[in-house]
């Protein structure tokens, strides 16, 4: 008898569970608790469905569904308040707000369009949930990992990394899991704490069951990018290091267990983007291939034969699956700016070519992410720069109106480290790296500025030759050769100068055109042009060089890296350590050049671990403490004309934003 009351009473409560009032509060709930819009439709059409549903309740699914296809930005919300107006007229407040809707969407474009999600956002380093709600973010406050509510706005800490002071880490790249539940994260180690070395975690969306799934075994940096459709696998770049060198590669990663399967990449290049397709069984991505920087996409089987890839496409930067896994998203660069394609896929291969996305908007190269709606999801960084040539007193740049100014490039980092635009040995002339990366050549007395493209493959720092009557550019020629090159200044054709390791960071030439300074990531040498032979200049940890500069009299090269500042003495190979950056600091040097008495060594400084207040510190080549002065924070790269008078530099601002491209996939047919 007590169980049949049991069962009586469950009963019950199942079938009182199933009312429409208990569906309506729980679709409530996915919609404004859990973020599970998706889900929360279903159920207001299951309010929809069931019998003897009152008008009252009805009319509230029906303007909520309308309110969950606004936030996913699908045309579907029209219909659904059109629903509500035509359908449910006698329900006043709910068919006025239904109106008030309507009427913001006047005019509102009807097929693709963008939609901004995050202005002015915090970081662009994660990627969003599925659905579109959630983006996963560094919070460089406190170098924890934040959630981001692309609805309400909310931004969550999910956890509680130790003060940098303490233990120099941090989080860094992050993906959020197909139902939004769980993130997984870098956390990375520097300082005393650099010896741990790299790991991947996971975390809850509520902050709870953080997990270390992987480290150590030579991991060098592991990025995650992807979660296969069911939240088993976490697909992540890496880079291994031992003593043969380092090696990219990918891995898939059980969120289970923490196996760990290693899948070697083309040319063990960087992979960008790897995703998996909707069905998971397939990794798609791309790579820039050995000595260019225009990105292949390529596709391999998750299973069976993993380690076989396919070149799928040349020119084509992953962007990501069509929702239905029948097509592949890629950007292609077009001058400065990216344009978006969608490229048929079945089976592995592509099955027709890739058909063009029209949209007014740059969709650049940075996804967040293809929600199961459809919408692509871009992060931007909105860099805008310019060359500025501004008065130097002897101190400072602060406060100082530019003389003239001139189209800057603001997107080549390594070009702006090296400095994106140099005067001339006789201070007659002035380059600057434009954003299409040609270089503009502005002829100070006169004013007049003409624009050449180096003939080259690709290109990554350039400066003026000894006689100032050509450019030198560290680059690639059309035959993969890499070295610095002689560019006509007047054609841009080009002629190698020097053959030099493919991994070369920097160089510069002699003040009598005899010997090309170059350096990799722990060496710098003095390449002697007449007979090709290599001397040794630093090595080890701080022999690597982010930039290199000849002091006016020709006796001294000052090396700036990682590490700090080293000057050579190059008559009699002794060198001297000016600066050395601390361990546990996160202290960067960022711009270095000599003044033009070589009295001082004058540098653009980041002090601490954010850009909002950097200086400059004025060495004195013979060492002691530098002179520390305030510096705009948008300031990057320096070149001193030889009379002192003038300084050039890149002014570069920006402001991080989340973008969705909307109602852009062909409809189906």
């Amino acid at each position: 008898m007590r169980m049949k009351l049991g069962l009586g009473l469950l009963m019950t409560v199942l079938l009182a569970a199933q009312t429409p009032e208990a569906v309506l509060g729980s679709a409530l709930h996915q919609e404004r608790v859990t973020g599970n819009l998706q889900a929360a439709i279903d159920g207001y059409r299951k309010v929809l469905a069931s019998k003897g549903v009152s008008r009252s309740l009805a009319a509230q699914a029906q303007y909520h569904i309308g309110i969950c296809y606004e936030k996913l930005g699908s045309q579907e919300a029209r219909k659904a308040f059109e629903s509500v107006v035509n359908n449910y007229a006698d329900q006043k407040d709910l068919a006025t707000q239904a109106r008030a809707r309507l009427a913001g969407m006047a005019g509102a474009p009807q097929g693709v369009r963008t939609r901004l999600l995050w202005d002015n956002a915090i970081d662009l380093w994660g990627r969003a949930s599925a659905d579109g709600r959630y983006l996963s973010f560094v919070d460089w406050s406190s170098r924890d990992l934040g959630v981001r509510d692309l609805v309400t706005g909310e931004n969550r800490k999910l956890t509680n990394i130790p003060p940098w002071s303490t233990l120099q880490s941090e989080v860094e790249a992050s993906a959020v899991s197909p139902d939004g539940k769980r993130i997984a994260f870098t956390y990375a180690h520097y300082g005393p704490s650099k010896d741990k070395g790299p790991e991947l975690h996971v975390i809850g969306m509520d902050g709870k069951g953080q997990k270390v799934l992987m480290q150590g075994g030579g991991l060098d940096y592991v990025e995650p990018h992807s979660w296969s459709p069911d939240g088993k696998w976490i697909a992540a770049a890496v880079v291994y290091r031992n003593a043969a060198g380092e090696e990219d590669a990918i891995v898939l990663v059980s969120t289970d267990s923490g196996q760990v399967r290693r899948l070697p990449v083309k040319d063990k290049q960087w992979p960008y983007n790897v995703t998996f397709s909707p069905d998971g069984k397939r990794l798609a991505y791309s790579i820039r291939p050995s000595g260019t920087t225009v990105p292949t996409l390529l596709m391999r089987a998750v299973e069976g034969d993993g380690n076989t890839e396919t070149v799928v496409l040349n020119n084509a930067f992953m962007m990501g699956w069509a929702p239905d896994g029948g097509g592949i998203l890629f950007s292609r660069e077009r001058g400065v700016t990216h344009d978006l394609y969608l490229l048929p896929v079945a089976a592995g291969k592509a099955t027709g070519e890739p058909s063009p996305i029209y949209s007014s908007s740059d969709v650049g190269n940075m996804p967040a992410g293809v929600t199961t709606q459809g919408a692509l999801l871009l992060k931007h960084y909105n860099r805008r720069s310019e060359t500025l040539v501004l008065p130097w007193n002897g101190n400072s740049m602060a406060g100082n109106a530019p003389a003239f100014s001139m189209a800057g490039t603001g997107s080549i980092s390594w070009i702006l480290g090296n400095g994106a635009a140099h005067f001339s040995n006789d201070g007659k002339r002035l380059f600057s790296v434009t954003p299409a990366l040609a270089i503009a050549i502005r002829e100070m007395e006169s004013g007049g500025e003409r624009t050449i493209t180096p003939q080259l493959k690709s290109w990554k720092a350039a400066r003026w030759a000894h006689d100032n009557a050509s450019l030198l550019v560290l680059g690639t020629g059309a035959d993969g050769k890499s070295g610095v090159f002689r560019v006509d200044d007047a054609t841009g054709k080009s002629a190698m100068l020097a053959e030099l390791p493919k991994e070369t960071w920097s160089f510069t030439p002699s003040r009598d055109g005899k010997t090309i300074y170059h350096g990799t990531p722990r060496k710098t040498q003095a390449r002697d042009l007449a007979t090709g032979l290599d001397k040794t200049l630093l090595e080890g940890a701080r022999g690597g060089n982010y930039d290199l500069r000849v002091s006016r009299d020709g006796h001294r090269l000052v090396v700036r890296s990682s590490g700090g500042i080293v000057i050579v003495d190059l008559r009699t190979g002794q060198n001297q350590e000016i600066y050395r950056r601390p361990e546990a600091s996160s202290i960067a040097i960022w711009a270095l050049d000599w003044s033009a008495d070589d009295k001082q060594l004058v540098t653009i400084v980041r002090p601490g671990g954010g850009t909002e207040k950097m200086e400059s510190w004025i060495f004195s080549p013979e060492g002691g403490e530098p002179k520390r002065q305030p510096n705009p924070p948008e300031l990057r790269g320096l070149s001193f004309s030889p009379d002192g008078k003038y300084v050039a530099t890149t002014s570069q601002t920006q402001r991080f934003q989340v973008w969705a491209l909307e109602n852009f996939l062909p409809a189906k047919k």
